[in-house]
């Protein structure tokens, strides 16, 4: 599919640790919109599912056009899990 000198894209995978920041699925729905905004990524759709209001854990799901994006927050942990796949390249 690729060539050996042909890149297949980005793929980011983030382990956030020790997030003390208050945030939920809203902040992070602003922060997605605008990081797609900024990269001209192009949104198919996207699906959030809030786990526990107390809790405020939740999953967001970006399906691009490029690939996608999921972030998984576990407030219980103080961690956030985010993975983006594009498969073209960006500055």
């Amino acid at each position: 599919m690729f060539s050996e000198r042909e890149s297949s894209g980005k793929h980011l995978i983030l382990d956030i640790r020790r997030i003390t920041k208050a945030y939920n699925s809203t902040s992070v729905a602003s922060a997605l919109d605008e990081l797609c905004d900024m990269y001209k990524l192009t949104i198919i759709t996207k699906t959030f599912h809030n786990f526990s209001q107390d809790r405020k854990a939740f999953t967001a799901i970006y399906l691009l056009a490029e690939s996608h994006i999921s972030v998984h927050s576990f407030p219980e942990r103080d961690a956030v899990m985010f993975d983006l796949h594009c498969y073209r390249d960006w500055e």
